[in-house]
């Protein structure tokens, strides 16, 4: 960028429900997607996790944040006690099989984001 020059973008809360719809309605096609929102998520606190999601919600798009937020710490552990700070039918609804099996078609990718032995 060059000096002098600014370039409107999103709130941080807005950018997060945006970037979680996004990636959930192409159903996390490129890995690096997730892996970006995991970046953005490691190191912020419980609240501001909580916060992000909360206004997820206000904008319709929990179930989007909810999957983006689960995804991320099954795939990269970036979360610590994300259950605690989703809602328990967010968690039943995101990852129901067929829900799973939807967004991620191919068998290998199931297996990635199923349970944890």
């Amino acid at each position: 960028m060059a000096p002098g020059i600014r370039l409107p973008t999103l709130a941080r809360d807005e950018q997060f429900a945006y970037l979680c719809v996004h990636g959930a309605s192409s159903a996390w096609f490129r890995l690096k997607w997730i892996s970006d929102l995991a970046g953005v998520l490691h190191g912020q606190s419980g609240e501001m996790i909580e916060r992000l999601f909360e206004r997820s919600q206000a904008l319709g798009a929990e179930r989007a944040a909810g999957q983006a937020l689960l995804l991320a710490d099954r795939l990269f552990g970036s979360l610590d006690e994300i259950e605690q700070l989703l809602p328990n039918e967010i968690i039943q609804c995101v990852l129901q099989p067929e829900v799973l099996s939807n967004a991620f078609p191919n068998r290998h990718h199931f297996r990635i984001v199923g349970n944890r032995a």
